[in-house]
């Protein structure tokens, strides 16, 4: 009995493609179509580069012409799947001159795919290095500024509302003069503890500089922000400092969407937020303010 070709073609575990000279698929078998998430008829007379990713289109080229001359082993090369996901591939490819056409069978390789991934995770490791505040593990300014512009658009569009809150702590110059820097950071850092209990895990919350803070309050309006400063002023307040009772001040300001003014950008969030902790501390500090009260 004749072995049934057709069917070894589609059980086959590896993918397998022939393409004609210009590279246009003619067949795939299923391992192909089931990676790649495309349907054969959305497959064939297609362009084999069109599955390629970009920066790697001109290098697949050039493999595919040498492969009129000589068998190919053992090519890496990087796809786009249906999905928006990639896949890392080695082919192997051989013109076959009877039927004047290039067959390609691949595997996913899986050193490609661990030194991709490794990239990737050490670029993520890196920016959150570059947006992370060392002493606190809160965001930094540049970060915390990075979340809130994205934050404001979305608000923006979707007309809701968007609070900022900036929290300085009252006298921290004269602590740390008087327990010593090591101190100082170390209030810094139960500070930020604090946020971290306190707020939700939608909110955004920052080191700003030295001794300020800076929170982000999606969807929360005027009467809802005030009230997360005075509940996070108060949990400062009444925290069972070790040294001596530290306190802060803070300023808070709200965008809301409205028919007859522009939604207020990132900027002007933080400058309101900034003059109404300025009338905090003008008021004795220890107190929060919202700018529109001021």
């Amino acid at each position: 009995m004749e072995p049934n070709l057709d069917q070894l073609f589609n059980i086959c575990p590896e993918i397998i493609c022939i393409l004609k000279p210009n590279y246009t698929i003619h067949r795939v078998n299923t391992s192909f179509t089931q990676l790649f998430g495309w349907d054969t008829s959305r497959v064939h007379g297609r362009s084999f580069l069109d599955f390629v990713h970009a920066e790697w289109i001109q290098q697949t080229q050039q493999v595919l012409q040498s492969t009129i001359n000589q068998s190919i082993p053992n090519f890496e090369t990087l796809h786009c799947k249906a999905d928006g996901n990639q896949a890392y591939l080695t082919w192997s490819f051989s013109f076959d001159s009877s039927s004047n056409s290039i067959l390609g069978i691949a595997r996913e390789s899986e050193a490609l795919k661990r030194f991709q991934e490794g990239i990737l995770q050490e670029n993520f490791r890196l920016t959150e290095l570059a947006y992370t505040d060392s002493l606190t593990e809160l965001m930094n300014r540049r970060g915390f500024l990075t979340q809130l512009q994205q934050y404001q658009s979305f608000a923006a569009r979707t007309q809701r509302p968007l609070s900022i809150l900036l929290l300085d702590v009252d006298y921290f110059k004269t602590f740390n003069d008087s327990y010593g820097h090591s101190a100082g950071d170390q209030a810094l850092v139960l500070i930020s503890g604090i946020l971290k209990t306190n707020l939700r895990r939608s909110d955004l919350a920052g080191r700003y500089g030295g001794e300020e803070f800076v929170v982000c309050l999606p969807d929360s309006d005027q009467q809802g922000s005030f009230t997360v400063a005075e509940s996070l002023r108060q949990a400062v307040d009444n925290y069972g400092w070790p040294i001596q009772e530290i306190t802060i001040s803070v300023g808070v300001a709200t965008a809301i969407a409205d028919q007859d003014s522009t939604y207020k950008t990132a900027k002007e969030l933080i400058n309101e937020a900034d003059q109404a902790l300025y009338y905090s501390k003008q008021s004795g500090r220890n107190c929060s303010t919202h700018h529109a009260n001021l």
